[in-house]
């Protein structure tokens, strides 16, 4: 998935999103959510989990979504993803990954544009070598419990 933002066009023409994955889900007139990955289930109250169903997975997405914020999607829903949400109104783009930051997601900014990708080699043409630009979230890793 990568995101492209021009810093010199209005909000609306300023963002692309494109990947050969990505799944666009409009939440209503004014937002959008990208989503690149894999999801598994959603935990729910008291522990209780929720399995995604494959005909039925974007539905039941974004009602996840459009009943809570970007933090509670992340705490909630379980997999290996990362997201775009754009917010119109607002003029807001948020992008995030699954809660133990399992698919990495990297950017570049310069003077013209942000460009934020889950590949670095979607950066490498646009950064060349390695640059101060180009960043990467910390990846966390999860332990098994051992006994």
């Amino acid at each position: 998935m990568e995101l492209i933002f021009n810093k010199h066009k209005h909000f609306n023409q300023a963002y692309s999103v494109t990947g050969k994955r990505v799944r666009r889900i409009a939440l209503n007139a004014e937002e959008e959510l990208f989503l690149e990955g894999n999801f598994f289930y959603r935990v729910k109250d008291r522990g209780l989990t929720e399995r995604f169903y494959s005909e039925k997975q974007d539905e039941q997405l974004k009602d996840i979504f459009r009943d809570n914020t970007v933090p509670v999607f992340i705490e909630t829903v379980e997999g290996v993803y990362a997201g775009i949400h754009v917010d119109k109104k607002n003029r807001k783009i948020t992008v995030f990954s699954d809660k133990l930051k399992r698919q990495e997601v990297y950017y570049y900014t310069d003077a013209d544009e942000v460009i934020v990708a889950t590949s670095l080699s979607n950066l490498q043409p646009k950064a060349g070598a390695y640059s101060q630009n180009v960043s990467s979230v910390s990846c966390i890793y999860m332990l098994p419990r051992g006994r």
